[in-house]
């Protein structure tokens, strides 16, 4: 199977998989230990999995606006980290 013959899909796929994976990993254990630190009482502390389980899809929505950066920089990394802690930690 040359190159040229894997569809299209496959590379759009791929790339968002990617993206999907690297998101995740860069931020998953900065924002459950921001959490714990900043709001220990809180629901989501208390039901890592179901955050979790929450997170991975609802990062979808918003990943090509702000995947790329967080992929590739620190910076902008904690900057989604904090908003999103802060973001849930009103939620009280």
């Amino acid at each position: 199977m040359e190159l040229s013959e894997i569809p299209i899909w496959q590379y759009i796929l791929t790339i968002w998989l990617t993206s999907w994976a690297l998101t995740i990993y860069r931020t998953w254990g900065r924002i459950k230990r921001l959490l714990a630190a900043r709001f220990p009482r809180h629901a989501v502390v208390d039901t890592p999995i179901l955050h979790l389980v929450v997170y991975f899809i609802t990062i979808n929505f918003v990943l090509i606006a702000a995947g790329i950066p967080i992929m590739f920089s620190d910076v902008q990394r904690d900057k989604w980290v904090k908003a999103y802690v802060e973001s849930i930690g009103k939620r009280l």
